[in-house]
């Protein structure tokens, strides 16, 4: 299929050069998805929306087919790009990696060569040999729909085809308490969570006698080597947490060594984790990698006790796997997991919510909160509703009744002054038991309100001016100007 048979045009991407593609994607990628491009693997191309968006398949390791889509974000005319505006584009790939890789390059590359031929090929009116010759005229392309769904009936029977190749592991191992870590937070006493215990990755292979090895399946190997004879499907989702990993800030940094420090991860080491066990990848811990890994399926959140006494309230917080017994460690900074050692292995968990550091420090020291009795109205109406957010709440002796926050209503407050002045101010108003909680829309200390002109300030009509005329901030009226507010 020539580009001229492609509806409607996608000359945009003749501005996307190939020194563009190789800084935006990395050099491997671009080496990758160049391989690709001469082979041939780029099939069934479909342009949409005015040529602002390209569907290609590509053929893939194993003869699996990938979904790859190219789209031009802005502007919204293609013919208006020029060197003086520039463009902004984004890609969609149902490979592993999901997005920027070697498929996106091999697309590119594709549109770029069949643009260039069709501004090569012949423009005059009469038709050539081949043109003349139905048995030498290139076969049109699919049709839009069947282009579309190729890939998905391609990637089922890849997925029922038998796997081939060699399988991989993934090691995850704990770093030693002794070892020092740098952690903005403290170590708690014996029995709570602990915190500067570090996740590191790393993946394996069989060995000769049985069990998994280091041996050939170093991190360098696995993304650099000429011939791959690991599964791919193994291969490109213990891939994606090193590439994830080269997408943070500790990504422009080399490192020679096979671990792989989960911190650098964040809380996306919960979907890597889920895509690797989902793609037969065996997770496992210990010094040979014979225990198993268990990730429970679901989040565990952090529980806080209130406990009323004659001095005030307790808030004791505590973190509990369920089915599990054994010391709990948090994991991230700040905490988004948690890990229990057991004599089986290793058990992982990721928390309901991401703790900030204030709560990460509470559950790693493990020791109850005292608030005292005169701090008890504004702990409940002020602190309770934000600890809602995080954590799940609760009074084992029943001595404490959790306020329940309700949807919040914009609320306008008027000051009366002298000289006939009223003095405006709008706040989000929370309703928290039988309390009110006033929260304003701009924090004065944050972000002042900007100036206001000199003069009476106008009013629109009626119901009076919204919270968008001072930006949140005070406002004030003169005289007759203040009716329509009242």
């Amino acid at each position: 299929m020539s580009v001229a048979t492609i509806e409607p045009p996608i000359e945009w991407v003749a501005h996307v050069t190939e020194r563009d593609l190789e800084q935006e994607l990395g050099r491997h990628a671009f080496a990758r998805g160049l391989d690709y491009f001469r082979a041939g693997h780029v099939r069934n191309v479909v342009a949409a929306g005015d040529g602002r968006t390209i569907i290609a398949a590509v053929k893939g390791s194993q003869g699996r087919s990938y979904a790859t889509c190219l789209r031009l974000e802005w502007p919204e005319d293609p013919g208006a790009i020029s060197p003086a505006t520039g463009m902004t584009w984004t890609t969609e790939c149902t490979c592993p990696l999901q997005v920027d890789c070697k498929h996106v390059v091999a697309v590119f590359l594709e549109m770029r060569a069949r643009l260039e031929q069709a501004e090569t090929a012949p423009r005059t009116g009469t038709r050539g040999a081949d043109e003349r010759s139905p048995a030498r005229r290139k076969p049109a392309g699919p049709p839009a729909w069947e282009a579309l769904l190729t890939p998905t009936v391609e990637a089922v029977a890849a997925s029922s085809a038998a796997p081939s190749g060699t399988p991989l592991a993934l090691l995850v191992s704990v770093g030693k308490a002794s070892e020092p870590v740098a952690s903005r937070y403290a170590r708690g006493p014996a029995g709570s969570p602990r915190l500067g215990r570090r996740l590191q990755l790393r993946p394996l292979a069989p060995g000769a006698k049985g069990g998994w090895v280091r041996t050939g399946a170093g991190w360098q190997e696995l993304e650099y080597a000429y011939r791959h004879t690991h599964r791919p499907d193994h291969r490109d989702a213990v891939l994606a947490f090193r590439r994830v990993e080269s997408t943070g800030p500790y990504g422009y940094f080399y490192s020679g060594s096979q671990m792989l420090d989960a911190d650098h991860l964040g809380p996306r080491l919960w979907r890597l984790l889920d895509d690797a066990l989902a793609a037969g990848v065996a997770v496992v811990s210990g010094q040979k990698g014979q225990f198993p890994v268990r990730l429970l399926p679901d989040p565990v959140p952090v529980v806080v006790d209130l406990t009323r006494s004659a001095d005030g309230i307790e808030a004791r917080p505590s973190v509990t796997v369920p089915g599990v017994q054994g010391p709990v460690t948090l994991v991230g900074e700040p905490p988004h997991g948690l890990l229990v050692e057991t004599a089986d292995g290793l058990v992982l968990a990721r928390l309901a919510e991401t703790l900030d550091p204030g709560l990460a420090r509470l559950v790693a020291d493990g020791e109850p909160l005292c608030i005292p009795a005169e701090d008890v109205d504004r702990f409940l109406t002020r602190f309770c509703p934000a600890l809602q957010r995080r954590a799940t709440l609760g009074s084992s002796d029943g001595t404490v009744e959790i306020p329940q926050v309700r949807a919040p209503r914009l609320a306008l407050d008027v000051r009366f002054e002298r000289g006939h002045r009223a003095r405006l101010h709008w706040c989000f108003r929370y309703a928290v038991g039988d309390r009110s909680l006033d929260v304003p829309l701009v924090r004065p200390e944050r972000a002042p309100a900007p100036p206001m002109p000199s003069g009476p300030y106008s009013l629109p009509s009626a119901p009076g001016p919204g919270p968008a005329a001072g930006r949140g901030g005070p406002l004030t009226t003169t005289g007759a100007d203040g009716i329509p507010v009242l």
